[in-house]
Formats: structure tokens, sequence, C-alpha cells
């Protein structure tokens, strides 16, 4: 058998196991709609300083029309989904300008 390795040299030494364990986390993703049209509403900048949670756990996704929220991470996906409420109502409508 040849030990060559090709231009990069010999693979890394594995480090499975070694650092910190997995953890799972939730997101959530939002489309901020006029409720007139429901047409995308590029809002997000205005509507985050109202929600009251700290940036870690929402913001805007690339668009102003999309929220991002996330949860605690939790060492299992057993952990995580088993504190999420059961028929969750649905989301309130935000108020008009």
């Amino acid at each position: 058998m040849s030990k060559d390795h090709g231009t990069g040299g010999p693979p890394p030494p594995h480090r499975f196991g070694e650092g910190e364990p997995f953890s799972v986390g939730l997101e959530e993703e939002l489309l901020l709609v006029d409720a007139d049209t429901l047409a995308l509403s590029h809002v997000a900048d205005e509507v985050l300083p109202g929600t009251g949670l700290p940036r870690e756990r929402i913001d805007h996704e690339a668009f102003l029309a999309e929220l991002e929220v996330r949860s605690e991470p939790a060492g299992s996906v057993g952990t995580r989904s088993a504190s999420l409420p059961r028929g969750a109502p649905p989301r309130p409508r935000l108020a008009r300008r």
C-alpha cells in the first residue's frame, strides 16, 4: 500500500469527542406583512425594539420583512422540544401605522 497522501500531506488527527458537547436550538422565521395588502412589510428594524427580547434571541434576517426568533440552546432535541407549547396560538397582528 502506498503512503502517498497527495500534495496536502497526511490527514490531520481526528478530534471527535474532545470539544464541548453539541447543543440544540430552534429558530422560527416570521414574515412581516401589511395587514391590508398582505405584501411584505420591510419594518423589522421598527418592530424589534418593541419585542423586549435581546438581539441574541430575535433579530432580522437579510431582509427587513423577516424576523428570526431563536430559542435558548439545550442539550438535546427532546429537552428543547419538550419546552414548546402544544398548539401554539397564532402570532398577533402588528398595530397599523
